[in-house]
C-alpha cells in the first residue's frame, strides 16, 4: 500500500515510527501509542499532533522537521557531525569526542546504539576519529550484554592495537581495566601483546609507563 505525503495514513505512520524508535519495541496495537513514557518531552506535543484524530489539528510532517524543538537539538547535530566527520579538522574532532561520552547519556539509547554506535566504531577503525572517541565507545559498550560486547566492541579495540597513532595507543592502555578481562588469552597473545610490547622501548615516557602497568592484566594471558 502506498501513501501520499498529504494522506492521513502517512502522518499516522510517522507517529508509529516515532513510537517504535523510542520504545525500542515493534508496535502491536494502536492502543500502545498512548504509552508516551519513552517519548522525549520536547517531542511529545508534536508526536500527539501527528496522531490526532482531527485532520485540521494533525501536524504536517514537513513542519515536524522544520519547527520541532526536538529536531533542532543535540541528537541531529551529533549524528550530522559523525556523518561528515571526514570534513572536520583535528581540533573540531577532539572537542566533539571529548564531549561525546556525557552527550550519549542525554540521547535516546536506542538511536545511540543503532545509529551512532556503528558510525563511531567505523570512524575509529578507519582512523577518522580522535583518540577521545575510545572513551565514548567504551561508554556505549557498557550498555551491552557480555555477548554483544564481545561481538561489537572488542573487534574494534583489537584492531586499534595495530594503530601507529600514539594518542590511540595511550588511550587504549589508559582504559585497559575496562575491557582487558574480556580479552581471551589467545587474542592477547597473538593480536594484542605484540603491539603493546613495542611500548616498552617507545620514546614517550607516558607510553612506556602505561605499557608496564598494563602487564598486570596482560601478563597472565601471555604464553
Amino acid at each position: 500500500m502506498q501513501f501520499s505525503i498529504q494522506s492521513e495514513h502517512f502522518y499516522n505512520l510517522i507517529g508509529c515510527l516515532i513510537y517504535e524508535i523510542f520504545s525500542g519495541m515493534k508496535l502491536g496495537k494502536t492502543e500502545e501509542l498512548r504509552n508516551t513514557a519513552s517519548i522525549p518531552k520536547s517531542l511529545l506535543p508534536d508526536y500527539q499532533r501527528l496522531l490526532s484524530s482531527t485532520p485540521s489539528r494533525r501536524l504536517n510532517a514537513s513542519k515536524l522537521i522544520e519547527n520541532s524543538e526536538y529536531f533542532q537539538n543535540k541528537l541531529v547535530d551529533t549524528i550530522h557531525f559523525m556523518e561528515i566527520l571526514s570534513l572536520k579538522d583535528s581540533v573540531e574532532k577532539d572537542i566533539f569526542f571529548r564531549k561525546l561520552p556525557n552527550l550519549t547519556e542525554q540521547l535516546p539509547r536506542q538511536i545511540v546504539l543503532k545509529k551512532l554506535f556503528p558510525l563511531l566504531t567505523s570512524a575509529l577503525e578507519y582512523g577518522s576519529a580522535a583518540a577521545p572517541a575510545l572513551t565514548a565507545l567504551l561508554k556505549i559498550g557498557s550498555w551491552l550484554s557480555a555477548e554483544e560486547y564481545t561481538l561489537k566492541v572488542l573487534p574494534t579495540i583489537i584492531k586499534l592495537f595495530a594503530s601507529n597513532d600514539r594518542a590511540i595507543r595511550v588511550a587504549l592502555l589508559q582504559h585497559i581495566d575496562q575491557y582487558g578481562e574480556s580479552l581471551s588469552a589467545q587474542v592477547v597473545d597473538e593480536q594484542v601483546y605484540p603491539h603493546v610490547a613495542t611500548g616498552f622501548v617507545d620514546t614517550s615516557s607516558i607510553l612506556r609507563e602505561l605499557t608496564l602497568k598494563s602487564m598486570l592484566i596482560m601478563a597472565p594471558k601471555v604464553r
